[in-house]
Formats: C-alpha cells, structure tokens, sequence
C-alpha cells in the first residue's frame, strides 16, 4: 500500500492522509486552504466550442456541396455519353438515327430509351433514367432528310435541375 501523503481535507484545517493514499490538490489562491470543486466547463467555453465547431463546419459544407455537384456532373456526362455512343452505333447500323417519337417504327422513346435498350445498343437503362429529371431523356431529335443527318439530345439531372448536358451529332 502506498505510504499515506498529508492532504488538506474539506472538513479540517489540518492536514491529514485520505485512507485510500490519494491526494487531493490544494486550491491555487485559496486563503482558507480547502479545496475547490471543478464543475466542467463554464458557458463561456461552451460557447467558444459551438462557435469553433460552426466555423469548421461553415468551411466544409460549401467544399462538401461542390464536390456533389461535380459527382452529379461527371454522372450526367456519364449518362449522356452512353446514350450518345448507343445512337452513334444504331446509326451506325441503320444509316440514321432512331427517329424522333416512341409512335414511329424504331421511335426513340424518352421514357425507356427503346429501340436503343430494346436492340442490344444500351445497357443499365434503369440505372441511367433514374438519375434523370422525370426518369426520361427530357428532349431528343434529328435533322436531315428523314432523319439522314445528325441528332441531339437532352438530359437534365433529376437532384440539380440546374445541371443540364445537351449531346449533339451533326
């Protein structure tokens, strides 16, 4: 057992060992000589550790908020880069592009991206239309005789409206 170590006690002026062999500081600047009680932290520390974690996270969520916007970009691209070379191929193979309007034969449909998904030339549809406003294509259409030249298309992102890819062929 550890040798007992003078203390100053609450209840006594004198100084007299705790039976368990701790010690107990005196207070700095007490003129009676007993000890204070720590009580946490004061308001004003809290406050200045509210207004420290509020000055971190005002600096990260602006950093926090442009990093999803590039992610929702880069997917959008993504989205619309697919789609593009899905078209360039069925052109490829056909001579045109898919034609405007799910009516016609070999209609491009904005809802399902058929003939594209239908045929083999575009794969994850689900996973593409779900990142798109209204999950479809929001505008698609060719140019030339019957649809002989180019196409272009529009995607706008179904988070951020704002994001808006328009892909085009001529």
């Amino acid at each position: 057992m550890p040798s007992a170590l003078p203390v100053t006690r609450l209840d006594s002026d004198s100084p007299e060992p705790l039976p368990c062999g701790w010690e107990l500081p005196l207070s700095t600047g007490a003129k009676s000589g007993k000890l204070q009680s720590s009580r946490g932290l004061t308001l004003l520390e809290t406050l200045i550790a509210l207004v420290l974690v509020g000055l971190l996270a005002s600096l990260a969520v602006p950093t926090l908020s442009r990093a999803l916007l590039v992610a929702r970009q880069q997917r959008l691209a993504s989205a619309a880069g697919q789609i593009f070379t899905a078209v360039r191929r069925y052109q490829a193979d056909h001579g045109r592009p898919p034609a405007p309007g799910s009516l016609q034969p070999d209609g491009f449909n904005l809802r399902t991206l058929a003939p594209l998904a239908d045929r083999g030339y575009l794969a994850g549809t689900d996973g593409i239309l779900a990142q798109l406003k209204d999950g479809r294509v929001t505008a698609y259409d060719t140019s030339g005789p019957e649809g002989t030249g180019g196409f272009w298309l529009l995607l706008i992102d179904a988070d951020s409206p704002e994001l808006q890819i328009l892909a085009a062929s001529t």
